[in-house]
């Protein structure tokens, strides 16, 4: 006997029959306890319902009738060891706290991957997230700032695992250090974003990698789509007033790196805080802009009036300098729409920004 085979390499993986995989692969409870998260109409039936028809209702096998199988995807979320069929689908956690090794902790999320996520985020939360409170001597509330929004590593673990080819054999690492989280999968983003998209953190892909994973991440209220996730990202760490992710990859686009620099409220040298409690004061900072917003809000000071850098930074909302302010105004020099009032010396005491003529 001839067994059926994927003859359209175009099909999605996720979305591709598994013929080394079978229905029993798949779990009952697995499948209602998804459904019952999920809110979904099949909840109450779900229970006297076989694996099979559960997996017709759900679009998650495909084949002949005398020979269903699995798709990928159900066996992503619907069996308790993917990684039987995908080598490596897991997410790894690394508290380096010395770039010797020294200290250095692992924890391996295995599983469905909806439940991978949620173990690995739980864990990050609980153990790897810190606080740090500052009381003002001028007013009641205390500044409160975190090493890291949890919201913002929440979105990028999220789209690591929405987006992860789970065709190369290696897993999702999220690595922690003194200095920095960073957050590896593989392969790297669409070629349709470029690597200037990249740099001003704008990740719009022409097309979806696994459309099939992104719709069971939304049904159980971990994913969001619509190309949300980035904004979502920018506006948890503008929230906090830490500086801006960097998103790094390749010419052959083998890898996508996301890092996020630790708070400064964090930053230690010789074991005490550089920043003071004065210096940690932190606005509050307007909704995220992109850079042709910032250029425009910009050029609306300038034309009304010549100012500081320094002033401007603060009449533009924010607590300080940002590398995302600081590329709106070097672009805007760069395209001779500013320039400094004093163009000889530039780091005279009474410098200012004007709008040219």
């Amino acid at each position: 006997m001839v067994l059926p085979v994927n003859i359209s390499s175009a099909v999605p993986f996720d979305e591709r029959i598994n013929w080394d995989a079978g229905m029993k692969d798949l779990s009952h409870p697995l499948i209602c306890n998804f459904l019952c998260e999920a809110d979904s109409d099949l909840c109450g039936q779900a229970e006297n319902m076989s694996v099979d028809s559960l997996a017709e209702c759900m679009h998650i096998a495909g084949g002949p009738k005398e020979n269903i199988r699995p798709l990928n995807v159900g066996l992503m979320f619907f069996s308790y060891d993917p990684c039987r069929f995908f080598s490596y689908a897991q997410i790894e956690v690394v508290d380096m706290p010395d770039p010797t090794g020294d200290g250095m902790t692992e924890k391996t999320f295995t599983g469905p991957l909806d439940r991978q996520l949620k173990d690995a985020l739980a864990y990050i939360k609980n153990y790897m997230i810190k606080e740090k409170v500052f009381k003002s001597p001028n007013r009641a509330e205390a500044d409160r700032f975190f090493n890291y929004p949890y919201e913002a590593i929440k979105e990028i673990l999220t789209n690591a695992v929405f987006h992860k080819s789970y065709q190369v054999p290696e897993p999702i690492i999220v690595t922690f250090t003194p200095e920095k989280m960073k957050v590896l999968s593989c392969p790297g983003p669409d070629r349709s974003i470029s690597d200037e998209d990249l740099r001003n953190r704008r990740l719009v892909a022409k097309r979806t990698r696994n459309r099939c994973i992104g719709d069971m991440l939304k049904e159980v209220k971990l994913a969001v789509g619509r190309n949300t996730g980035i904004p979502r990202i920018l506006r948890a760490v503008q929230r906090n007033g830490s500086d801006m992710p960097i998103f790094e990859t390749d010419a052959e686009r083998s890898y996508l790196a996301v890092t996020l620099p630790v708070h400064k409220a964090f930053v230690t040298e010789r074991g005490e805080i550089v920043f003071g409690v004065h210096n940690l004061r932190v606005r509050p900072l307007k909704p995220y802009r992109s850079k042709a917003e910032l250029k425009e809000e910009i050029m609306n000071v300038l034309r009304k009036q010549n100012i500081p850098r320094s002033k401007l930074v603060k009449r533009l909302g924010y607590a300080k300098m940002t590398d995302g302010l600081r590329e709106a105004i070097s672009e805007l020099m760069d395209e001779g729409k500013i320039v400094y009032t004093i163009p000889d010396n530039i780091t005279d005491k009474n410098q200012q920004l004007r709008a040219a003529e």
